[in-house]
């Protein structure tokens, strides 16, 4: 009887310096768990601290008094190049697009300290067909390289802003949305020259690749 104590007391005994030893590492494991997350909060505090967001010039220009109609037939692009080319000699300002449906055969092409504001009801619709894109330098699935334009671009630039509640529409769905599955050449192609580091001026794409462009891109703004 005795000895079955004895033994019931150790067993208790290293059940207990199990348990100690186990909460022990898991102490460990809290505390280095504390220790990381704490390290990404200082990681992403110091890069939000680095946004301060872009400035956005108080003097407007309504793009209607560019040309642009809002009947959604209308080709606009040349009102918005207009537009962007006063605002830029004016070293800034909001082009505003009050409601209505804007059609546009090509690329928006923005420039700095441009904010293109699309106010509630207005849409900028696109043309759908790839001719009416040019080929730009690009970055395509953060490959650097060149494709079609993006819809709405801009390279180089700084305190460029889109803001309001309008609709950047793409009306893609009768060319570029069915490209996918066409795309996989192109792309590994495109994956291939950069691991190579092939020269981005020899990464030409466009016409025959599939490549899809995007909606909206401000490239090394």
């Amino acid at each position: 009887m005795k000895t079955k104590t004895i033994l019931m007391a150790m067993t208790c005994l290293c059940a207990f310096n199990s348990l100690q030893g186990n909460a022990q590492v898991a102490g460990g494991n809290t505390l280095f768990a504390t220790a990381v997350e704490q390290r990404r909060i200082t990681l992403r505090d110091s890069i939000l601290n680095h946004i301060t967001g872009a400035k956005i010039a108080e003097k407007s220009l309504q793009i209607k008094k560019f040309g642009a109609k809002n009947d959604g037939k209308t080709d606009c692009r040349a009102a918005f190049a207009k537009a962007i080319k006063k605002a830029s000699a004016m070293k800034g300002a909001k082009i505003v697009v009050p409601a209505g449906t804007y059609y546009i055969k090509g690329p928006i092409v923005l420039a700095s300290n441009i904010c293109l504001e699309l106010q509630k009801g207005a849409t900028l619709k696109f043309a759908p067909e790839e001719k009416y894109y040019p080929i730009v330098n690009t970055s395509w699935e953060g490959t650097f390289l060149y494709n079609y334009s993006p819809l709405i671009y801009a390279y180089g630039c700084k305190n460029v802003s889109i803001i309001g509640e309008g609709t950047i529409d793409g009306n893609a769905m009768s060319t570029f949305a069915k490209w996918k599955p066409n795309q996989k050449k192109a792309q590994q192609l495109s994956r291939k020259m950069n691991h190579e580091e092939v020269p981005v001026s020899e990464r030409k794409f466009g016409d025959g690749c599939w490549l899809r462009p995007q909606l909206v891109q401000l490239y090394n703004c």
